[in-house]
């Protein structure tokens, strides 16, 4: 039934009416992609700075009971790391927009802004989230009496990981950030016509 009347109501409508209510659904498809985008970074930061905190206190604990002072050391090094991860990742949620009072265009420019600072997060992320710890990860393991093999495997495995966080950071900008970005780019420019 409502199916049919759409279908009747599209058929004796205008094309200005047209092309309204085709604005009007790109509107809600764009808000509906935002919500959803926007709910995800949410998750991840959540997930993040939950994981910054968990790294903090085991650290703390490896500086009391490690007797190494190198492995003290990298252990208190990577307190100030995590505390940076979490002030970064707040940093750029501090520029989302949160003013109802906008209109849906400007509101979709500040989201465009918001959105281009999470891509360059993601993009830098090798010089302020990957390279920091592994550098501290090289002076943990040598102040534990390891053999060569066993200091290999350990750094081998801090490798892969860290190529593996670069390698999922690198692919979201590229598949979701830049075409949510152009896609928001666009709907501004309909909006402008």
């Amino acid at each position: 039934m409502l199916d049919q009347e759409l279908k009747n109501i599209w058929k004796n409508a205008t094309q200005q009416e047209l092309v309204k209510f085709e604005m009007s659904k790109l509107l809600m498809e764009m808000n509906q992609k935002l919500k959803k985008f926007d709910k995800s970074i949410k998750t991840r930061d959540s997930l993040e700075i939950i994981a910054a905190f968990i790294v903090i206190s085991v650290m703390i604990y490896y500086a009391i009971i490690i007797p190494y002072v190198l492995t003290k050391i990298a252990s208190l090094l990577i307190i100030p790391w995590a505390l940076f991860v979490v002030y970064k990742l707040r940093n750029v949620k501090k520029h989302k927009p949160a003013n109802l009072d906008l209109s849906f265009r400007n509101y979709l420019v500040q989201q465009r802004s918001y959105l281009k600072r999470q891509m360059i997060l993601l993009d830098n992320i090798l010089y302020w989230y990957i390279l920091p710890p592994f550098v501290i990860a090289i002076l943990f393991f040598m102040g534990l009496p390891l053999t060569t093999m066993m200091w290999i495997t350990k750094m081998g495995f801090v490798l892969l990981v860290s190529i593996g966080v670069l390698y999922l950071n690198k692919r979201a900008v590229k598949k979701q950030f830049k075409p949510l970005i152009k896609q928001l780019d666009e709907t501004i420019s309909n909006l402008e016509d």
